[in-house]
């Protein structure tokens, strides 16, 4: 966890961006989520940390880190967006029928 604290301060100073412990945060829920998360979600596994953290803040740091390419912002249709912390080149399945992501990674 520490090393991911240092890497995360690094980048946030090379893309000219405060690095704040609520970002930080944010940044690693995503990053080590198993899912695509809804800003809610990501919302509510940082409150579990923080319990001072608003979700204003969680919103903008979404934003942010999307506009620094830190994670990626999906939306389809109507549904809510969702966070994925693999930036590196990768599809998405959705599910129509029970709304299950997915990401696929091209096997070499």
């Amino acid at each position: 966890m520490v090393e991911l604290n240092e890497k995360l301060r690094g980048e946030a100073t090379e893309r000219r961006y405060r690095q704040t412990s609520q970002r930080t945060a944010i940044l690693e829920v995503v990053k080590n989520a198993e899912a695509h998360l809804t800003a809610g979600e990501v919302f509510e596994r940082v409150r579990q940390r923080d319990p001072r953290v608003g979700y204003g803040t969680v919103y903008r740091a979404l934003h942010l880190l999307v506009q620094h390419a830190e994670i990626q912002e999906l939306t389809f249709a109507d549904q809510a967006s969702r966070y994925d912390g693999r930036t590196e080149r990768h599809d998405h399945v959705l599910c129509t029928r029970c709304c299950w992501w997915t990401s696929m990674f091209r096997w070499r």
